[in-house]
């Protein structure tokens, strides 16, 4: 959860903990705020390295981070 909205997202709700899903699967990564699809890329050509936190220009507060492996379909 962040505690500041990011730019251009109107599903962001200012000075509330808003949740963010990242989903990064095989070469593409899904964004949602609040349970809203804010984002797909895909053909991205890294599938490992760091997970990295940041805000830009302003301050931001994170809490209950988590990371889990995608559960595959069999």
């Amino acid at each position: 959860e962040i505690s500041a909205c990011l730019v251009g997202s109107e599903m962001c709700i200012r000075d509330r903990w808003n949740d963010v899903e990242v989903v990064c699967d095989g070469n593409s990564m899904t964004i949602f705020i609040n349970g809203v699809l804010q984002n797909k890329l895909t053909r991205m050509n890294n599938d490992r390295g760091y997970i990295a936190l940041e805000g830009e220009g302003s301050p931001i507060l994170f809490r209950n981070i988590e990371v889990a492996p995608l559960k595959r379909k069999r």
